[in-house]
C-alpha cells in the first residue's frame, strides 16, 4: 500500500513509452475544472468524530474515460479534516506521480489524471483511518483507446519470386473495442517510400506484385474504432530469384507422398442385441505407410441392391483401427469397406475379410402383395439451362409415391419428328442433367413416373433456350478494301463482312488489327450487332495488316474471321517536310526573282548515321534550271543511290543508305558555272549521345535459318541499330521466349550484338523463331527457321555460327562498310 504522504516522498519514476498521436478528445463530462488547491481551515467549533465517505451519484456507475482524457474527481468526507488515505487499484497499490494524483485537501479526496490511459482502467479502492475510526469507498473506471500494437515478429511462408505471405498476431490489447482491420504497408529495403498494400480483416495477407530477387520490409497497425495503434515492423525478406524458385518447384515434387496401402483383416467382432442396429468393426493397419503417417481411416458402407458406396465415418472420427457403425436396419445386408490416409491421400478399399458381407438379422416375408395402380404425373417440373447444350430437369415425386420404382426422361427438339428417350434414373432421384444438345435448338422435356404397373402420365416443361450459350461461328466473306481519304490519300481501309448464322445472341463485332509481321493484336473498335461494314481511317502506308473480326455474345468471343490488306505507299510530297518549307514558301518557289542567274542558297554541310539518307538542297534565283550534282570530281547520276528533283527554284539530292564510301565534298554547280559545295561526313555510333533526331530500328545481321542435332546446344544472333536503342523481343510462333533453364541471353557491351542460346535442344524445338526491336521512331521484325535433327542441315539452313565457335559481339568498321 501507498499514502499519501509516501508517494510525496517517492521519486519520479521513469517515463512511461510514448504512445502514438491520437485526436483530440472531449473531456468527460464528470470530468470537473483543474483548478488550484486551495487548503481551507476547519470551520469554527468543528470537532472531529467517524470518517464516512459521501460518494457522488455520478461515481456509483462505472465511469467511462477516453485515452488521452483529463480526469479531475472529488470525494468529500465527512467527520474528519485533511486525513491520511491509502489508494488500491484491483488489489494492488497504485504508483503516484506527476501524471496521477489521489491527495486530500481539506475534507475532499481530490483524483486528478493528466491524459488517461488503458493502464488507469479498473476497479479502485480508497481506505481513510482516523483515531475516531475508519471508512472506504469504491468506484470504477473503464477506459477505451486505440490498439497496442500488434504481436510479433512478422513471419514469411511461401515465398516465391513475386509474392509472399505475410502474417502476425493479434494485439495484447485491443483499446476496449473491437479490432476492425489492419493496415499493411511494404517497401523496398533502403528506400523509405512506403506504399499501402491493403486493409486486411485477417492475420495474414497474400502480398503481390513483387520484383523478383528483391529485399522488403513489412509494417502493420491495428485499427479500431478509436483509431491505429503503434506500429509493428517486420525484418527484412528478399524474393526468390526465378531460377531459385523453379528448383523449389523440383524439390517439392521430390518430397511428395504416396498413398498407404489398404488397411488389412476388416472384420466385425460384435453386434448389438435384437433389434441389431449397430456394429463393431475392427482392422489391422497397413502393411505400408510410404513414409508418411497414417492419419486416420475413412469406413464406407453399401447396402444391398443399392449401387453407391457412403462414407459414415471421415479421417476426424476414426483416428483407430476400430469403428462403432451404426443405422443398420434389420432384414438387409451390407457392404463395409476401410480406406488408411495419409499425407499422400487415400489408399485403396480394404473390404471385410470373411465374409464380405454384414447381414443384419433376418429378412421379414414380405407381406401379401397389394394391387398397385399407374402413377400419376410427377409434380413441380422444372427445366434449367444451365451451359452450352447443357439443361438441368428436377421434379418431386407423384402425390402417391409409394409405388414409384424409377422415372424416364424424354426430349423433343426442334428437329425431331417424335419424343426422343434420352435417360432414367431411381425412384431416390429428383433430378437430371442433359449433355450434348444443340445449343441451336429450342427444347421441351417431360419425365414419366414408372411402376410395377406400368407408365404413369407424362409431366412436359416449358419450351427451353439454349442459344444464350452458343458461341457464334466465324464471320463470312470478309474482306479489306483500301479508300481513299478526302485529300487524296489512300490510308483508309473498308471492312466488309457476312455475320454468323447459326442462331447464336449476338451483341457486337469486336474489330481488332495487326502488322503482318507482328504477333500482337490491337482492337480497334466494337460495333453494334447489326453492323457489317466499317471503315479504318489513318492506316500507315507501304505496310500490309491482317484484321479479324470477332462476334461478341452472352457465351463468349466467337470464332475469328480473317482477312489482310497491303497498304499502297504514301504519296511523297512535292517538298520533303524536313526541309522545313511551307506551303506558302514552296509558291514563292515557283516565281522567278529579278535580277540575274545565281544561288541564293547553298549547299550546307551534313552529318547523318549510317544506312540513313542525307538530303542536300539549294534555291536559285530562277525556275527550271538544270544544275550538275558532283561527289568529289565524279558526276551524279540519278539511279538507286541518288535521286534528284526540282520544284521551280528549289533543287534537292537524296544520298540513300549512306555508307562510309559516301563521305566526301559534294557540289552544285549552274549554267553560269557558280557553284556551292559541303561536306558529308557518316557517323559510326548510331547511338551517339547528342543526336537531334530519332533513327528507325534496322537489323545490321538478321536472324538466318539454324540447323543443330538433339541434345545440343543452338546459338541464334542479330545485330540491330536505332536510335534511341530499341528494345528486343524474341518469340517462338506467338510465344514470347524469357530467360530461364532452358534460354539463356547474351548482349555485348553496347547492346548492339545478342545471342539466343537454346540448351537441350529437342526436336519440339524446332519452328520460326522471330526478333522484333522496337524505339520511339518504328518497330522493326526478323525471322529465321531451326530444325532439329535429320541427316544434317538441309539446303538453305546457314549456321550463322558453327557449332564450338565462340559468338562474336564485336565487328570491324571494314565489316560495317562492307554490309
Amino acid at each position: 500500500m501507498v499514502t499519501e504522504s509516501a508517494a510525496k516522498a517517492e521519486e519520479k519514476p521513469a517515463e512511461a513509452p510514448k504512445k502514438p498521436a491520437a485526436p483530440a478528445k472531449p473531456a468527460a463530462e464528470d470530468a470537473e475544472p483543474d483548478e488550484p488547491d486551495v487548503v481551507p481551515e476547519p470551520p469554527p467549533g468543528f470537532k472531529e468524530g467517524k470518517p464516512k465517505f459521501q460518494l457522488p451519484d455520478k461515481m456509483k456507475e462505472q465511469i467511462e474515460l477516453l485515452g488521452g482524457q483529463p480526469v479531475n474527481l472529488t470525494i468529500p468526507i465527512d467527520g474528519t479534516f485533511k486525513p491520511q488515505i491509502t489508494v488500491m487499484k484491483d488489489n494492488k497499490p497504485v504508483e503516484m506521480d506527476d501524471r496521477v494524483q489521489f491527495k486530500t485537501v481539506g475534507n475532499l479526496v481530490k483524483i486528478k489524471i493528466k491524459g488517461a490511459e488503458r493502464l488507469d482502467q479498473g476497479k479502485y479502492k480508497i481506505d481513510v483511518k482516523t483515531p475516531h475510526g475508519t471508512d472506504s469507498t469504491s468506484f470504477s473506471v473503464g477506459v477505451k483507446d486505440t490498439p497496442s500494437q500488434p504481436k510479433g515478429p512478422v513471419i514469411f511462408k511461401s515465398v516465391m519470386s513475386d509474392s509472399m505471405e505475410v502474417s502476425w498476431q493479434l494485439p495484447e490489447d485491443d483499446g476496449g473495442a473491437p479490432i476492425q482491420g489492419f493496415e499493411l504497408e511494404v517497401c523496398e529495403s533502403g528506400k523509405k517510400d512506403w506504399k499501402k498494400v491493403a486493409n486486411i480483416k485477417d492475420r495474414k495477407h497474400k502480398v503481390t506484385g513483387l520484383k523478383p530477387d528483391t529485399r522488403y520490409q513489412y509494417r502493420v497497425t491495428a485499427v479500431n474504432e478509436h483509431g491505429k495503434s503503434a506500429v509493428l515492423k517486420s525484418g527484412k525478406v528478399m524474393t526468390k530469384h526465378p531460377e531459385a524458385e523453379a528448383a523449389w518447384d523440383v524439390q517439392l515434387k521430390k518430397v511428395k507422398k504416396d498413398p498407404p496401402t489398404p488397411p488389412q483383416n476388416v472384420r466385425v467382432t460384435k453386434t448389438a442385441k435384437k433389434p441389431i442396429t449397430q456394429a463393431q468393426i475392427v482392422w489391422d493397419k497397413p502393411a505400408s505407410d510410404h513414409g508418411s503417417r497414417i492419419k486416420g481411416y475413412v469406413v464406407e458402407r453399401k447396402k444391398e441392391g443399392s449401387p453407391e458406396w457412403h462414407r459414415i465415418a471421415e479421417v476426424k472420427d476414426c483416428k483407430k483401427e476400430e469403428f462403432l457403425a451404426t443405422g443398420f436396419s434389420e432384414g438387409f445386408e451390407y457392404w463395409i469397406r476401410i480406406r488408411a490416409v495419409n499425407a499422400g491421400g487415400e489408399s485403396e478399399p480394404a473390404p471385410l475379410a470373411d465374409p464380405e458381407i454384414l447381414k443384419i438379422g433376418e429378412k421379414t416375408p414380405p407381406p401379401p402383395p397389394k394391387p398397385v395402380m399407374p402413377p400419376g404425373p410427377v409434380q413441380d417440373l422444372n427445366a434449367e439451362a444451365k451451359g452450352d447444350g447443357h439443361v438441368t430437369i428436377k421434379w418431386k415425386p407423384p402425390k402417391d409415391r409409394s409405388n414409384v420404382t424409377g422415372y424416364v426422361i424424354q426430349k423433343l427438339g426442334e428437329n425431331d419428328e417424335d419424343w426422343v428417350e434420352i435417360g432414367h434414373v431411381g425412384n431416390e432421384k429428383e433430378l437430371f442433367n442433359v449433355h450434348g444438345l444443340d445449343s441451336r435448338q429450342n427444347y421441351n422435356f417431360r419425365v414419366i413416373a414408372q411402376s410395377m404397373a406400368g407408365a404413369g402420365e407424362p409431366a412436359i416443361t416449358e419450351t427451353i433456350s439454349l442459344k444464350q450459350f452458343l458461341k457464334p461461328s466465324a464471320s463470312t466473306d470478309v474482306s479489306a478494301t483500301v479508300e481513299e481519304t478526302e485529300k487524296g490519300h489512300e490510308t483508309n481501309v473498308r471492312l466488309n463482312w457476312t455475320p454468323p448464322q447459326d442462331g447464336s445472341i449476338i451483341t457486337g463485332f469486336r474489330i481488332e488489327k495487326k502488322p503482318k509481321r507482328s504477333t500482337d493484336w490491337s482492337e480497334v473498335t466494337t460495333v453494334g450487332p447489326d453492323e457489317c461494314s466499317y471503315l479504318v481511317e489513318d492506316m500507315t502506308p507501304d505496310e500490309e495488316f491482317d484484321f479479324r473480326i470477332i462476334a461478341e455474345s452472352p457465351a463468349g468471343d466467337g470464332k475469328p474471321g480473317s482477312t489482310s490488306v497491303l497498304m499502297p505507299p504514301a504519296k511523297p510530297p512535292e517538298v520533303p517536310p524536313e526541309l522545313g518549307f511551307s506551303e506558302e514558301d514552296i509558291e514563292k518557289l515557283k516565281q522567278d526573282l529579278p535580277g540575274p542567274l545565281r544561288i541564293v542558297k547553298g549547299l550546307v554541310d551534313l552529318e547523318v548515321p549510317i544506312r540513313t539518307t542525307a538530303l542536300y538542297y539549294c534555291v536559285l534565283s530562277k525556275i527550271n534550271i538544270m544544275v550538275r550534282w558532283m561527289c568529289g570530281y565524279t558526276d551524279i547520276l540519278p539511279g538507286k543511290k541518288y535521286q534528284t528533283k526540282i520544284v521551280g527554284r528549289l533543287h534537292i539530292l537524296w544520298v540513300s543508305d549512306c555508307r562510309y564510301d559516301d563521305e566526301g565534298i559534294y557540289k552544285v554547280e549552274i549554267p553560269t558555272k557558280e557553284s556551292s559545295t559541303a561536306k558529308l561526313k557518316i557517323m559510326e555510333n548510331w547511338a551517339k549521345p547528342g543526336r537531334r533526331h530519332n533513327l528507325k530500328p534496322f537489323f545490321e545481321t538478321p536472324l538466318v535459318n539454324y540447323w543443330t542435332d538433339v541434345d545440343m546446344v543452338a546459338q541464334m544472333t542479330v545485330k540491330f541499330g536505332g536510335y534511341p536503342t530499341p528494345k528486343i523481343r524474341w518469340n517462338r510462333g506467338l510465344e514470347m521466349i524469357r530467360p530461364g533453364p532452358k534460354y539463356e541471353f547474351i548482349t555485348n557491351e553496347d547492346g548492339e550484338v545478342q545471342t539466343l542460346v537454346i540448351k537441350d535442344v529437342k526436336e519440339s524445338d524446332a519452328g520460326e523463331y522471330s526478333v522484333t526491336i522496337t524505339n520511339e521512331a518504328g518497330e522493326k521484325t526478323c525471322t529465321g527457321s531451326l530444325i532439329v535433327g535429320g541427316a544434317g542441315a538441309p539446303a538453305g539452313f546457314e549456321n550463322q555460327f558453327p557449332l564450338g565457335r565462340p559468338i562474336r559481339t564485336t565487328f570491324s568498321r571494314r565489316e560495317l562498310m562492307d554490309l
